[in-house]
């Protein structure tokens, strides 16, 4: 085999290769849910019920623009009653000028399974004060 032969054959699988690694980063990008709208929040709330077997867990995409300083129970259902309601705030800091994506899970722990899914969009200005809007999926 010649040697320009041999040469058109890596180029040409070299170039192959590129052209499926293109449409694969192509297809992950048109393919990804995306927002259709995000509504500025004042606070992140989500609700708990006594008894039930479901807890929120959170997740910060990136650290270094803000983490966690607290969370509070703001209104509980009366004493008493099972089942009830309860409002949790989560409070987060920023530590960065920068934005960031915190998504929140609703875990069912006895089925092993997410039951609802709330993702918010963090924006943290030069003075780390912190803007929280909540995306809207169709």
């Amino acid at each position: 085999m010649k040697k320009k032969d041999k040469q058109k054959k890596i180029y040409l699988v070299i170039g192959t290769l590129l052209i499926i690694i293109l449409l694969a980063v192509l297809f992950i990008f048109f393919t990804k849910e995306k927002p259709i709208d995000k509504v500025e929040e004042e606070h992140i709330i989500v609700s708990e019920f006594g008894g039930a077997p479901f807890y929120w867990r959170y997740e910060v995409d990136n650290k270094n623009i803000a983490q966690l300083k607290e969370t509070r129970v703001i209104s509980e259902s009366d004493e008493g009653t099972d089942g009830g309601e309860s409002k949790i705030e989560y409070i987060f800091e920023g530590l960065k000028k920068g934005k960031t994506t915190i998504k929140f899970e609703s875990y069912d722990f006895v089925n092993d399974e997410v039951d609802e899914t709330i993702v918010y969009e963090v924006q943290v200005d030069k003075d780390l004060n912190v803007k929280i809007f909540k995306l809207v999926y169709e």
